[in-house]
C-alpha cells in the first residue's frame, strides 16, 4: 500500500516538476523513483519500530 501511495505521489511530483519547474525528464523520473522508494522504506521502518524485527508479517 505504501509503495502504491508513494508511486502516485512520486508521479504527480515528477509531473509537476517536469511541466512547471523546468526539470528534465530524467530528473523528474529520478524524483518519481526516489519518492516511491522513500515512502516504502519509511513504512517498513515504522513497522519495524512498532512491532520489532522478529514479529510475523500480517497475511
Amino acid at each position: 500500500m505504501a509503495f502504491l501511495f508513494g508511486s502516485v505521489l512520486g508521479f504527480f511530483s515528477g509531473l509537476v516538476g517536469w511541466l512547471f519547474m523546468d526539470m528534465s525528464a530524467l530528473t523528474a523520473f529520478s524524483l518519481y523513483l526516489s519518492v516511491s522508494f522513500a515512502c516504502s522504506a519509511l513504512a517498513m521502518a515504522s513497522r519495524i519500530a512498532r512491532r520489532g524485527f522478529d514479529a510475523p508479517l500480517p497475511e
